[in-house]
């Protein structure tokens, strides 16, 4: 997620670390790097079905908040 939500140019130290290890788990092509820097950004990039994958995790995040 980090990958997709920050620019490359823009990572903080830590940021880039984080997505040096992650990218030796699981690569993401070059063009998606900082491509979705919200959440609705998301649709269609990062999960099926992908449309309102976004505001999906939004809900959820609000859920968590309330509880």
């Amino acid at each position: 997620m980090s990958a997709y939500a920050t620019d490359p140019g823009a990572r903080t130290p830590a940021q880039r670390d984080l997505v040096r290890r992650a990218m030796t788990v699981r690569p993401l092509a070059n063009a998606l790097h900082g491509a979705a820097p919200t959440l609705a950004a998301l649709d269609g990039r990062w999960a099926v079905p992908g449309v309102g994958y976004g505001m999906t995790i939004a809900q959820i995040a609000e859920q968590l908040r309330a509880a």
